[in-house]
């Protein structure tokens, strides 16, 4: 996860939700993100997304991530 890069773009720029994603991910089994990673760039084993429950709760946190940065988007201006 790249916790580095998001810590400089909207709304993952705001620590509460890189700490709420780092969350998310660590209810994923075998998934065990330190608060103190919140700068870098951790991973996780991919041995993890063997698990088919896992890689749908992971695909449910991506869902999450993906709706929370659509938040903070401006909204598209149609060209005519």
């Amino acid at each position: 996860m790249v916790f580095q890069h998001l810590s400089v773009r909207t709304p993952f720029d705001d620590v509460t939700l890189r700490e709420e994603l780092r969350q998310r991910l660590n209810q994923l089994p075998g998934v065990r993100i330190a608060a103190a990673k919140l700068t870098l760039r951790p991973g996780f084993p991919l041995t993890v997304l063997a698990d088919a429950d896992a890689r749908e709760a992971l695909l449910d946190h991506l869902r999450w991530f993906y709706d929370q940065a659509q938040l903070s988007a401006p909204d598209e201006v149609a060209l005519v």
